[in-house]
């Protein structure tokens, strides 16, 4: 990554090929005109010149990453999502309408990979990329409401079969029972939860979603579950924003009068990237904390002075010699940070 530092066209610098150990402060170098102020730029904005080696940490990359791809999909989304309402308010005909439902509907279609698997099936934006279904379970209630005490048997599945057990004693409460089962199903990364009414709701890893959807099936003892075989559990999962859109853009004949249910969504795309604005803003932030030369422009009028005293060195042997002990005694860390 290139740091921001400009030089002037006119100066040029010739580096020393020594090298050693600490450097030594020399004066501040005193400012001669009024930084300019800092324009607009691309996000992320690197600063002038880095206080720290690597400038963008491991962490920092990622979010920066997954900011940016969560914001590009939410935004070609819209984009198409605004091209559709106006294919169908205005006079471009059934063909317009057509192809711009088949375009919206690929973009769906290819939302994991387009957005990093930072934006979920209801189009809300998550950015440390864990994307989620939610689902039920056929027949969970009836978990919850027998007092029997049973030994179940989960099976997962697919390359390899995994079994897991989970042991629910005699007249367990709902909490408890939901305890047992999110410690035997919690190794697939599937969680329950219950609301308000006592109804049970489980969640799972977007990317572990097909295989629990077609693969898992539970054993038990006769009382909750068959005890001769294992039974299907065929998780059902709740129904997603995108779902509903692919929904509408399947019959271009009848959008007109669905359109409520695309405003909707466009509003909810529109609360999404209001957050990601927060986000590159903490981002810009944390850049900013790690830049020497806070104010735009101060680095290279630094950098002009510099090679100003610098040029005019050889007519004294004493600044020539200091100028030349400052260049040997940078440490090549920051020379390497300076270039890199």
């Amino acid at each position: 990554m290139q740091v921001g530092l400009k030089t002037s066209t006119g100066t040029h610098l010739t580096p020393s090929p020594l090298s050693g150990g600490g450097v030594t402060r020399s004066g501040a170098v005193k400012k001669t005109t009024q930084a300019p102020v800092r324009p607009q730029t691309e996000f992320p904005e690197s600063p002038l010149i880095s206080t720290r080696p690597i400038r963008y940490n491991v962490q920092l990359n990622e979010q920066i990453t997954a900011v940016q791809r969560a914001d590009n999909y939410l935004r070609n989304t819209e984009s198409q999502l605004l091209h559709l309402r106006q294919a169908v308010y205005g006079d471009s005909g059934k063909n317009s309408v057509g192809q711009r439902s088949e375009n919206l509907s690929q973009l769906l279609e290819q939302r994991t990979a387009l957005s990093g698997n930072t934006v979920d099936r209801q189009l809300q934006v998550h950015l440390e990329g864990k994307t989620r279904v939610g689902f039920t379970l056929r027949d969970a209630q009836s978990i919850l409401q027998h007092q029997e005490k049973e030994m179940l048997m989960f099976s997962l599945g697919g390359a390899k079969r995994e079994i897991t057990a989970v042991q629910i004693e005699a007249k367990s409460s709902p909490e408890q029972t939901l305890l047992r089962l999110n410690q035997g199903l919690g190794r697939w990364g599937i969680h329950g939860k219950l609301d308000a009414q006592k109804q049970i709701s489980f969640q799972v890893d977007e990317s572990q979603w097909e295989r629990i959807s077609t693969q898992l099936s539970v054993r038990g003892e006769g009382h909750r579950y068959p005890a001769e075989q294992f039974f299907p559990v065929k998780p059902i999962a709740e129904q997603a924003v995108e779902e509903r859109v692919q929904d509408v853009v399947a019959q271009p004949r009848l959008m007109k009068s669905k359109m409520g249910e695309l405003d909707r969504v466009l509003e909810q795309i529109t609360q999404q990237r209001r957050r990601l604005t927060h986000n590159k803003e903490r981002v810009r932030d944390r850049i900013e904390g790690m830049a020497t030369y806070s104010e735009f422009g101060t680095a290279i009028a630094a950098s002009e002075q510099l090679a100003q005293k610098l040029g005019d060195a050889n007519r004294d042997y004493a600044s020539l010699s200091q100028a030349l002990g400052g260049q040997a005694n940078v440490n090549h860390v920051t020379v390497k940070n300076l270039l890199g």
